[in-house]
């Protein structure tokens, strides 16, 4: 059978992808929630002060456990579109919804956010005493929008999106190395992302060059791949004894980050722990969020905090920028070893009543915001 590309799925076809249990929904909602608390711990500060208690909350939050947050989002990412493939029609009616869920809200969002920015810049300028149009211009397009492949979009945290539009553009491509090559498209997927980061950063240190949020990222490309086999029974295969066997193995790298930053504490100097290869990061953080997903409940959370994962990732930063530039007082310095948490605490609350407001008052606005979810 060919797709509507011209891929050949003979190797798929009538592979009957697995089903979703309401456990497993449970699992992928909850740990959907978790992650999207992680990404918004990677994006606030590290404390000043090292060894401290909220230094430690936050170097745990950002450097032992957020690896495992965008790594999981590409596998569930690439475990939902799977479940289609095969089907007559799959690559068009996928591509339909993930105009709805993803490039939608990925437009929506940064042109709200460059608005966004004139009034908080103002008030900081009034704030900081400096000439009001300080800081403040209208950005092209390009930049905003993140239509230069090789730049960030307006919002960083939002490559992500636009990195999982290609993977979803690219899925016959990679439905047909799975088809032909079943889980060795897993192994050539992670030998390849290790072997691009080795190089990158051999080019940064050889030739000032540095790594590029390319369309295609060998990082994303792993995980969606290996989320598409999942759904598509691929790992049955795999013993428990080895299951087993990458957890502890995750605990061994989660016992090793936090070896990391006791070392730091003790020199006050933390630079070495965020300076390690990152394509040993890449390595190692592979078990980590096998062994995390494995300690996630499958009994349901509440449906206001799961239901809310992605309003509270596209959202979170528009309330941390605002809490740095106008919402901190002074009154407030007593506890300015713990901003960074309060940030994030602020964010995380701020997204959620957003969406609730929003839900609640204007349920079609909602729906466009928040790509149906």
């Amino acid at each position: 059978m060919k797709t509507e590309l011209g891929y050949d799925m003979s190797g798929v076809d009538g592979i009957e992808p697995l089903g979703i249990s309401e456990r497993l929904s449970h699992k992928l909602a909850n740990m959907s929630f978790v992650g999207s608390l992680l990404v918004v711990a990677i994006h606030i500060e590290i404390p000043d002060q090292v060894g401290s208690l909220p230094w430690w909350c936050v170097q745990l939050l950002r450097f032992v456990l957020g690896p495992v947050a965008v790594p999981f989002f590409f596998t569930a990412s690439g475990f939902f579109l799977a479940g289609h493939v095969g089907e007559a029609g799959w690559y068009a009616r996928e591509m339909r919804k993930r105009l709805k869920s993803l490039l939608i809200p990925y437009l929506a969002w940064l042109a709200l956010f460059t608005v966004y920015l004139i009034p908080i810049m103002l008030a900081a300028n009034m704030r900081g005493g400096r000439p009001l149009a300080t800081g403040i211009g209208l950005p092209s397009p390009i930049s905003v929008f993140g239509l230069d492949l090789a730049k960030y979009p307006a919002i960083p945290a939002f490559w992500y999106l636009r990195h999982l539009m290609f993977l979803c553009a690219a899925s016959p491509l990679l439905a047909w190395a799975l088809g032909k090559w079943r889980c060795k498209a897993v192994a050539l997927a992670f030998v390849y992302m290790v072997l691009h980061e080795m190089f990158v950063e051999f080019a940064r240190q050889r030739w000032g060059l540095f790594q590029h949020p390319w369309m295609l990222n060998p990082y994303g490309v792993f995980y969606f791949l290996a989320g598409m086999a999942w759904r598509l029974g691929m790992f049955s295969v795999i013993p428990s004894h080895t299951r087993h066997f990458a957890v502890m193995l995750g605990i061994l790298v989660f016992c090793a980050k936090v070896g990391c930053l006791v070392r730091g504490a003790v020199e006050k100097d933390i630079s070495f722990a965020l300076g390690l290869r990152e394509w040993w990061n890449l390595v190692w953080n592979v078990p980590l969020v096998f062994c995390v997903w494995s300690l996630i409940p499958a009994t349901p959370w509440p449906r206001l905090l799961v239901k809310n994962a992605f309003p509270i990732y596209v959202a979170h930063v528009f309330f941390l920028d605002a809490f740095h530039k106008i919402m901190w007082f002074s009154w407030l310095d007593m506890v300015k070893d713990w901003r960074p948490l309060l940030e994030w605490g602020c964010a995380i609350l701020g997204s959620i009543s957003l969406a609730c407001l929003l839900r609640c008052f204007t349920p079609w606005i909602a729906k466009v915001m928040y790509g149906k979810r």
